[in-house]
């Protein structure tokens, strides 16, 4: 990952590695970039410090978690993972405790954003 500004001036390496990171999101203060990353064998959700490059694991384990989303308040983290066997959107609270908010009847989702004020989740799916 890289960050640089919009003209394209001032870029720097944000992580480095063999590693495959992509899907990066600003947290909304600005400190810290998560992204997805394939560092630990499978798809995981990891953040980076944007002040000191300190890298940690923030959705770990043995399925596939991607595309994360952050919400308002810096920590919830909506992404994808087929923990289930499909993709399913998913939320992770402080404190790491995860819960499904879709299952196989929202297809394939992908993109989740959340609202400005993080009432709302707005994501991708198919029509099946």
């Amino acid at each position: 990952l890289w960050t640089a500004r919009p003209d394209g001036r001032d870029a720097a390496p944000l992580t480095t590695g063999p590693a495959d990171d992509r899907e990066p999101v600003y947290t909304p203060d600005g400190r810290a970039v998560v992204f997805t990353t394939d560092r630990g064998g499978t798809l995981d959700i990891f953040r980076v410090d944007t002040g000191d490059g300190r890298v940690t694991p923030l959705v770990t384990g043995p399925a596939d978690d991607y595309w994360p989303a952050v919400a308002t308040d810096g920590a919830t983290v909506a992404f994808v993972s087929d923990r289930g066997g499909r993709p399913a959107l998913w939320l992770q609270r402080p404190g790491g405790t995860s819960e499904a908010l879709t299952g196989a009847a929202a297809g394939r989702p992908a993109a989740p954003a959340f609202s400005p004020d993080g009432a709302r989740l707005a994501f991708v799916a198919p029509v099946e």
